[in-house]
């Protein structure tokens, strides 16, 4: 099956930025496309974050991130926040992340060491359906509605 079949088509979009498209696949599956080719400050970051926890009402969610079109880079600020935020801690059960950049996935394999200590999942992945089926199973573990 070709990964684009596989893309979620029609879904509520919860923020829409300059860096990044969020949607609500469904209730507790978030959706994140990184956008382009530039480097992300934290200001971005925080409005995203921000935002998006706000339309989801601060309930438990996994996400598939989707950094395949994005070449850019995210500073070190960037990534302390990520993986401090007191929410996403809270929050953010699983997610999978689907990289096709040698520096991105360096900079993810960074972030994944990060987190470790914080009980969060998170994996990487070259392709958008093998990170699809693992996160559709994560969230099944780990969200009951």
């Amino acid at each position: 099956m070709k990964e684009e079949e596989n893309r979620p088509t029609q879904n509520r979009i919860v923020c829409d930025s300059r860096i990044c498209r969020v949607e609500e696949i469904q209730p507790g599956f978030l959706s994140f496309h990184f956008k382009g080719n530039h480097d992300s400050e934290i200001q971005e970051f925080k409005e995203l974050i921000t935002q998006t926890l706000k339309k989801i009402k601060y309930q438990p969610f996994v996400a598939i991130n989707d950094l395949s079109d994005n070449h850019g880079s995210f500073s070190n600020e960037v990534k302390k926040y990520l993986v401090n935020h007191p929410d996403l801690k809270k929050y953010k059960l699983a997610e999978a992340v689907v990289v096709n950049s040698l520096g991105v996935r360096i900079q993810l394999n960074y972030l994944i060491k990060m987190t470790k200590h914080s009980g969060m999942l998170v994996r990487a992945f070259g392709d958008y359906d093998s990170a699809l089926q693992w996160i559709l199973k994560k969230k099944k573990e780990l969200i009951k509605h």
